[in-house]
């Protein structure tokens, strides 16, 4: 009885593995996807920042006049 337990364990220990590896690489592609679609979308709105702040700016000028 007790060789068929370690039998079970060592192939639940081998899938659990298996999964956890599965898990990590999903994961860290994840992370990576995130962090390249926050680095186009950090240049995106900087951008709309700055066009924004121009137009302000001109606007207010404008108005002082």
């Amino acid at each position: 009885m007790s060789a068929l337990m370690g039998v079970t364990l060592r192939k639940s220990i081998r899938v659990f593995q298996k999964v956890s590896f599965f898990l990590m690489d999903v994961f860290s592609l994840w992370v990576s996807a995130f962090r390249y679609n926050s680095t186009l979308h950090s240049q995106h709105s900087t951008a709309a920042i700055f066009r924004r702040h121009s137009l302000l700016s001109s606007l207010a000028a404008l108005h002082d006049r």
